[in-house]
């Protein structure tokens, strides 16, 4: 190969990077639009409810809902407005173990909402149930079983 072939292995290498450059801004774009990231979290956090406690699987959904939703941890600048029509993108993208227990803990401290005699139990009376029944040292196993659990998905090729 000589330096007569030079530019067409150029102009080959700067197509392939052009193309794969588009596909990586389509891709992000697609993955922002739908908020693929906010609602891949918010099925964790309600499978990470569902297995921490049993009681809370019926509510798991509306607690995950409430905690990508708090202004602390939602990256979204329609956080605070259009609470229907851009729920979607109000979520959280990512949160740290420690900022998840903190909005737990503050959603659990909030006035109970009302409730009529013998009504079924609302999500924030579950959570703080839990949160009581929940010890620190059980607090602190749950938190370092997380990273083994990124790991094992991390490792997994599907």
């Amino acid at each position: 190969m000589t330096l007569e072939h030079f530019d067409t292995i150029f102009a080959f290498v700067v197509i392939l990077a052009g193309v794969s450059l588009l596909v990586t801004v389509l891709v992000q774009m697609a993955s922002a639009l739908f908020s693929l990231r906010g609602s891949n979290l918010r099925w964790g956090i309600k499978t990470l409810l569902t297995h921490a406690d049993p009681d809370l699987a019926k509510h798991a959904e509306m607690i995950a809902q409430k905690v990508l939703h708090h202004p602390l941890v939602s990256d979204s600048t329609f956080s605070g407005v259009l609470p229907r029509l851009l729920s979607r993108w109000r979520l959280a993208t990512a949160i740290r173990k420690d900022e998840l227990l903190e909005i737990l803990r503050v959603l659990a401290a909030q006035p109970a909402t009302a409730q009529q005699e013998g009504a079924l139990v609302t999500w924030d009376t579950a959570l703080r149930r839990s949160l009581d029944k929940l010890a620190p040292a059980d607090v602190e196993k749950l938190m370092r079983a997380v990273p083994k659990v990124q790991e094992v998905f991390a490792d997994d090729p599907a």
